[in-house]
């Protein structure tokens, strides 16, 4: 008898994970409308190439909305994307959630700011913390181009800033039904032949990391 009770509670269980409602978002570097692989050179001229070394950047505040009224919102606050390790956020939603647009912002909010370095995807290990004056990296774009007249021909675009006339956090909303998001990233629309000339580098807040942010805001689009 207690046997029989303890497979119908494992079914049951089985049952209720089988039912439960996934979402995934996945975020693809894309340069000229090719996946970009890290590491790897890429054209910018007709003599010209770039490498894409590193690009980390947090996914913060994920929200669910129908008809314009939010109707979920992600327990979990911050998630650092590394696409060298991971491109993906995994999502719990509760079961027959519907909706029809997700919004979510990249960098972080003052709060997160400026209260000092956080633990999880917000710990100072991870390379994304500058200090308790400019607070996070927002974004960090690293590698090399044969354009950039710097050491190595590196280039590094570390983007942040939380206080005003400086903060960084952009927002953004898709319409979508699907549990399964995909969000290309038009690398190449950055780091464009000009930018890598003219403007290598950007390493503390500023009206140029505003811009760049801003711009990365518009590389992104999702794939139907």
């Amino acid at each position: 008898m207690r046997f029989a009770f303890t497979l119908h509670l494992l079914l049951f269980i089985n049952v209720i994970i089988v039912r439960a409602q996934h979402a995934q978002i996945s975020f693809i570097p894309k340069w000229q409308n090719q996946v970009l692989e890290l590491g790897k050179y890429n054209p910018i001229s007709s003599s010209d190439s770039v490498k894409v070394d590193v690009v980390k950047f947090y996914i913060t505040d994920i929200s669910f909305w129908k008809q314009g009224k939010q109707v979920y919102a992600s327990p979990i606050k911050c998630h650092l994307i590394d696409l060298e390790i991971n491109n993906v956020v995994k999502l719990n939603l509760p079961l027959n959630l519907s909706y029809d647009t997700i919004q979510f912002f990249i960098g972080t909010d003052s709060a997160a700011n400026s209260t000092g370095a956080k633990a999880g995807d917000l710990d100072p290990m991870y390379g994304m913390y500058w200090a308790w004056q400019s607070g996070y990296i927002n974004v960090k774009i690293e590698g090399s181009s044969s354009v950039c007249k710097t050491r190595k021909n590196a280039f590094q675009y570390h983007l942040g800033g939380y206080l005003s006339p400086y903060q960084t956090i952009q927002q953004l909303a898709f319409a979508n039904t699907s549990n399964d998001i995909n969000i290309a990233i038009l690398i190449d629309s950055i780091l464009q032949y000009h930018t890598l000339i003219n403007k290598p580098e950007v390493m503390s807040p500023s009206a140029q990391a505003v811009k760049y942010m801003q711009q990365f805001k518009q590389s992104f689009q999702l794939v139907r």
